[in-house]
């Protein structure tokens, strides 16, 4: 190495890698103090010893340099409320709607009823269909409420408020797997004639 370099090359070469550079004497007394304590080195220098690391090499950094953010700050940048919002009050339905990425599919309602004799109606009825292209009937997932209906499946979702309020208790689906389509009936709510003016 010393061929092809200058002089001083070695030296720069030596410090640039962290190689601490000795002569063959040296290496001698070192390995064996007891022997040749008082015996300096006659040769030029033509072997090196790359020493391990330690605690020295690293600076030791002062506590608050490497803090981005103070006590005080922490809180003043997160409320109480932002908080509260993210982590303790639960998502509504309709905020949970609204993040699905789901498609929406197409839906349709129907108003009828079914007579009695002399054309007098018995009670009112209400048709629901919703168009599920290429869905399959097991991954449907139906939640009727007294006015607003949610439907989740593999790829769809819908949310339909209703015209009138219905009886949950009356509600009927039926997949119909020619035409992939969910068609749901229920009764309308009964209205109460005391509160009729």
């Amino acid at each position: 190495m010393e061929d092809f370099l200058p002089s001083n090359g070695v030296e720069k070469v030596c410090d640039m890698l962290g190689v601490q550079k000795i002569g063959v004497n040296e290496t001698r007394i070192n390995k064996d103090t007891s022997k040749d304590e008082n015996k300096t080195p006659s040769q030029p220098c033509s072997q090196f010893v790359i020493r391990k690391g330690d605690e020295h090499d690293i600076g030791s950094p002062t506590k608050n340099k490497h803090k981005l953010l103070y006590e005080e700050e922490r809180v003043n940048l997160y409320s109480y409320e932002e908080f509260e919002k993210e982590f303790l009050l639960e998502a509504t339905e309709d905020e949970l709607y609204d993040e699905d990425p789901r498609q929406e599919c197409q839906s349709e309602v129907f108003q009828g009823g079914s007579y009695a004799v002399g054309k007098v109606l018995e009670k009112n009825i209400l048709t629901i269909k919703f168009h599920l292209l290429q869905e399959d009937s097991k991954t449907i997932d139906l939640d009727v409420k007294s006015d607003v209906v949610y439907l989740y499946s593999h790829r769809y979702k819908c949310k339909l408020y209703l015209p009138v309020k219905i009886s949950v208790k009356t509600c009927k689906a039926e997949w119909q797997s020619e035409y992939s389509i969910l068609k749901v009936t229920v009764d309308e709510a009964p209205v109460s004639n005391a509160l009729c003016f």
